[in-house]
This record gives C-alpha cells, sequence and structure tokens, in this order.
C-alpha cells in the first residue's frame, strides 16, 4: 500500500513540475482537456484527471461530484467544478487565461480565495473595464463594476 501511495505522490510532483514548466501557463492560455489529442501531459493524468475537462482535475479528489478537495492543500470546492479548477489554476498556479482585451490595457480577471468562515466566497476585485458600442465595437465610455456588480457613476 505505501508503494502506490509513494508512486501517486511522485505522479502528482511530475505533473505539478510540467504545469509549471509549460507554454500555456508562461502565455497565461488555456490548459490542455484530458484525453484531447495531441497531449504531451504526464502519462498519469489520463488516470488522475476527469475526461474531457482541464487537465487541472487530476490535482484534486472528486469522489460523489458533490465535493471536490484539493490534493495539494485540501482546499474543497462543492458542487462547481469550474470553481474547482480555478482553485487549481489561481491558487497554486497564478494562471489567469482569461483575458479581457480593450483597446487601451490588457488585464486578467483575479480571484481571491479565502479560508475560515468565508471559504466558499470568491470575491472578484473591483474592476474597470471599457464598455463596446455597438456593431462597430469601439468604446462609447468608461464604466466601473463595484464589488456587488453594480455599475459606478
Amino acid at each position: 500500500m505505501a508503494g502506490k501511495k509513494l508512486g501517486q505522490i511522485s505522479s502528482i510532483l511530475d505533473f505539478i513540475a510540467w504545469i509549471t514548466q509549460s507554454d500555456f501557463l508562461r502565455f497565461q492560455e488555456l490548459e490542455p482537456i484530458v484525453g484531447d489529442p495531441p497531449m504531451n501531459y504526464p502519462e498519469a493524468v489520463d488516470a488522475l484527471g476527469i475526461r474531457g475537462q482541464s487537465v487541472y482535475t487530476a490535482l484534486f479528489h472528486n469522489f460523489d461530484w458533490l465535493e471536490f478537495t484539493c490534493k495539494i492543500c485540501a482546499h474543497s470546492v462543492k458542487n462547481v467544478l469550474e470553481d474547482a479548477i480555478t482553485h487549481q489554476r489561481v491558487a497554486h498556479f497564478g494562471h489567469y487565461p482569461y483575458r479581457c482585451l480593450t483597446t487601451q490595457t490588457q488585464w486578467y480577471v483575479p480571484f481571491l480565495f479565502l479560508t475560515g468562515p468565508y471559504e466558499d466566497h470568491i470575491p472578484m476585485q473591483w474592476a474597470a473595464l471599457r464598455k463596446p458600442s455597438g456593431a462597430g465595437g469601439t468604446p462609447t465610455r468608461d464604466w466601473a463594476l463595484d464589488q456587488d456588480g453594480n455599475d459606478l457613476p
């Protein structure tokens, strides 16, 4: 039993090393999907990850699709697979593949994972955005959202 556990730990460490050296992380692009060819991720990902989902799914326990527990830090996410994947991206790898492009700047959507009594909340940083006009796509005015998602003047 101890040999099997050490093999699993070794596979996870190899996978983590692969992520930290990957081009998708370096260029802040979306990560590969388990089972999509051609893939160059470590072989254990096919056994540990969820087919058709992010390779990050290999880094959490999923026993019933109701709770996802991180294999690195034991953080638990209930009911939402994408939140569990986002935990891996952001909390452990600084991976922000969803970038917003505007005519003036680029920025990434940051997430903050809290511990303690607020662990189920993922507050987003206040964001200043450029609102596009109709067909032309040129910005009509700057607008900002407060932390509750309301327009600011």
